[in-house]
């Protein structure tokens, strides 16, 4: 099936190796991720919202948490899913 009109996303080449895709989903995800703790922290300095130190902090800990998964998924591949984050 084709990408949706519209879509950014790239269709994988027929030929690409394990070590071609991992940095072509390496790349995308990460500045996704990038991306979304840019919009996060828009939150901190918007004058519209207004948000407690203790939910800060908590906002803060939970990406701080997932950070310290992702690098032990790394250097020990046979992690646990990170669970979903709420206030």
């Amino acid at each position: 099936m084709p990408p949706k009109k519209g879509s950014t996303r790239k269709r994988a080449p027929a030929d690409e190796t394990p070590a071609q895709r991992f940095v072509r989903l390496a790349e995308n995800r990460t500045n996704q991720a990038l991306s979304a703790i840019d919009r996060l922290s828009q939150c901190a300095t918007s004058k519209t919202k207004e948000h407690s130190a203790e939910q800060a902090s908590s906002i803060v800990g939970a990406l701080k948490t997932a950070v310290a998964q992702l690098e032990r998924a790394f250097t020990a591949p046979a992690g646990t899913k990170a669970s979903k984050f709420s206030l």
